[in-house]
């Protein structure tokens, strides 16, 4: 249309001209043409030889579109001249996470938090990529550390809650939901955490019921008193 061939006039002017190249790969990813946008990011990078910020630009918008092939092709572009890039290792842990590839998400979190220990989007993706995986301890961990710079997130604590009674842990469950109960706006919070609390209080309460009946006399013999 009429705004890609503006684009394309104002490369003709400079070749060089970075934000009209970022634009013409949107207006092309956005109309489904990969094959001619994976041509036109391999052509237009040669303009910018040794520059990371083209690369990582390009690799964002290609991940916003899906095409993560690619994406991950730039980020890794990126990290082969920047040394110290936590956010291009973050953006790729968030690439691999939403292709359910959690191994390699994992990975490149961990690798982001070495690097920049406070950051802590790469330590909720990492809650959420070990709770995936089954491994409690570790999805914990991570929740909690996330959950200390914002404690009022809410969904957080809601995770955190039913992480804590995965693990067994009621009585952090317990405070988890209160605390999710009273922070909560949203009534499916509320009233999820009120049926948890319910439920553990009652678990609780049934446990004590049936050690105090099942508890053996001094006599070894069941106390039925």
């Amino acid at each position: 249309g009429d705004a890609e061939g503006s684009i394309k006039k104002a490369l003709v002017i400079n070749p060089k001209n970075l934000d009209a190249r970022i634009l013409y790969l949107q207006v092309l990813l956005s109309a489904k043409k990969v094959k001619k946008a994976r041509q036109f990011a391999a052509t237009s990078i040669k303009n910018f030889p040794g520059d990371p910020a083209p690369l990582k630009f390009f690799a964002d918008i290609f991940s916003r579109a899906h095409v993560y092939k690619d994406a991950i092709l730039y980020y890794n572009k990126v990290l082969g001249l920047v040394a110290h890039a936590p956010y291009t290792r973050l953006a790729l842990g968030k690439v691999y996470q939403n292709q359910n590839k959690l191994d390699s998400a994992i990975k490149n979190y961990k690798k982001a938090i070495k690097l920049e220990p406070k950051l802590y989007e790469a330590h909720f993706n990492l809650g959420y990529c070990y709770s995936r995986k089954g491994k409690i301890k570790a999805a914990i961990k991570h929740l909690e550390i996330y959950s200390g710079k914002f404690p009022g997130d809410v969904s957080v604590l809601n995770n955190l809650a039913l992480l804590y009674e995965r693990a067994g842990q009621t009585q952090k469950a317990r405070l988890m939901w209160l605390k999710t109960k009273e922070k909560a706006k949203e009534k499916v919070y509320k009233e999820r955490a009120e049926a948890h609390l319910y439920n553990l209080i009652h678990k609780t309460q049934k446990n004590a019921d049936n050690n105090k009946t099942s508890r053996p006399s001094k006599g070894g013999k069941i106390n039925e008193g």
